[in-house]
């Protein structure tokens, strides 16, 4: 009797816990990080260290791949720290100032299964987004993307990359997830992997904004609010600066 009184005992303390544990990733998984903007120098082909990129809302896809993005910290080829200190080659000029490379290049396929080139976007200023249909951080701010395209649509490039691995997510899957939200924007999908792996995506969302120049400019790790997104829309917009340091709202 005692025995089964302990069991009861331990099982309702299991179901205290994992109910606990099951509200705290709920509330977690659907925050928007607002902080998280930061000014961006990267290099063709070339990774940060090993720099992991994950914050707050954002899906983890896996442990392996290699982060671009410097943030601004030294740590890889074509990286420029807040004070102008170089770290690696590719950074230049005497008086500390980087020459700033161009964003890593890929190839996905559209809708109609032909290839495009981010280079191809050379012209206008991009925002590069990673998502996948299963991410629940990515379908909460899939309304601001697209308000965001229809408002800026004629002006800046939209690459919704989707992570189609063929697996967790296939070109139907996602292309039926977009037709039933009725969202418009340009949808790309990385079948090969090439994008993520470029760009060591191992959690979603990520947001690149690159200028019309092809370079990067600014990066968003995890569900970014409409706010935030307009920030990086005007940090690269023709006629903007870039800031060289962190941007948070």
């Amino acid at each position: 009797m005692e025995n089964k009184k302990m069991l009861l005992v331990i099982g309702g303390v299991l179901v205290v816990l994992l109910g606990g544990a099951g509200i705290l990733y709920s509330r977690l998984g659907g925050s928007v990080n607002r902080e998280i903007l930061q000014t961006q120098a990267v290099a063709e082909g070339t990774a940060a260290g090993g720099q992991k990129a994950s914050g707050e809302g954002q899906a983890e896809i896996g442990d392996s791949g290699e982060t671009v993005a410097v943030d601004g910290q030294n740590g890889g080829p074509g990286s420029k720290s807040p004070g102008g200190e170089n770290g690696g080659p590719g950074s230049g000029s005497p008086d500390g100032q980087a020459s700033q490379a161009a964003a890593p290049d890929f190839t996905v396929q559209d809708g109609e299964d032909n290839p495009v080139k981010l280079s191809d976007m050379v012209g206008k200023p991009v925002v590069l987004n990673f998502w996948a249909s299963w991410c629940p951080p990515c379908k909460m701010e899939m309304p601001d993307f697209q308000e965001a395209f229809t408002e800026y649509g004629d002006s800046v490039h939209f690459m919704m990359v989707n992570l189609t691995d063929g697996a967790r997510e296939t070109v139907d899957t996602a292309k039926k997830y977009v037709e039933d939200q009725g969202y418009t924007f340009p949808v790309y999908f990385d079948t090969g992997s090439e994008a993520a792996i470029v760009y060591g995506i191992m959690a979603v969302p990520a947001t690149f904004f690159i200028d019309a120049e092809g370079k990067p400019v600014a990066r968003a790790s995890g569900a970014i609010d409409r706010e935030t997104l307009e920030k990086g829309i005007e940090m690269v917009l023709p006629g903007d600066e870039s800031p060289e340091t962190e941007a948070g709202t």
